[in-house]
């Protein structure tokens, strides 16, 4: 299926199910009320499982942002006072409120991340904490199904 056009604040998408939710660059770059309701929307249309992966410039409490990401924060913040660079712990609290843990957090290139959330709630299976990098001060909860067997042995 081709990506498609939506207003991630509205309850109306084109679309009943997905087998992923993928959103690059958008966070930032519109009302936080837009992300709200993206993570709202992959609630209604991915299973429990199905990952929900956010790219782009993100701040994360405890870690210093790159001066390039200020700036970028600054021209954003200048066009639109809505706009601008969100915090990945603000982020993780809409997602666990609509049933999404964070199980992967990946530094990308030009100082951005890709966040991976998955749907856990109803999950028995959750059970492995690890922390996230590069802060090393928010949990990230795995899958069962992700964890080596050897490590459960």
């Amino acid at each position: 299926m081709p990506p498609l056009a939506l207003d991630a604040a509205s309850a109306d998408w084109p679309v009943d199910a997905a087998d992923a939710v993928l959103c690059i660059n958008m966070a930032h770059i519109s009302r936080w009320e837009a992300t709200l309701g993206l993570v709202a929307g992959a609630e209604r249309l991915l299973v429990k499982g199905a990952p929900l992966t956010l790219y782009g410039p993100w701040r994360c409490e405890g870690v210093k942002t790159a001066p390039s990401n200020e700036g970028f924060d600054a021209s954003l913040k200048a066009r639109n006072p809505r706009w601008g660079l969100r915090r990945v712990e603000d982020l993780d609290t809409a997602a666990d409120a609509r049933g999404f843990a964070r199980t992967r957090l990946v530094e990308m290139p030009a100082n951005n991340l890709m966040l991976v959330y998955r749907r856990w709630r109803g999950m028995s299976n959750v059970v492995s904490r690890s922390w996230c990098r590069p802060c090393s001060r928010h949990a990230i909860y795995r899958p069962l199904s992700m964890i080596p067997k050897a490590l459960l042995a």
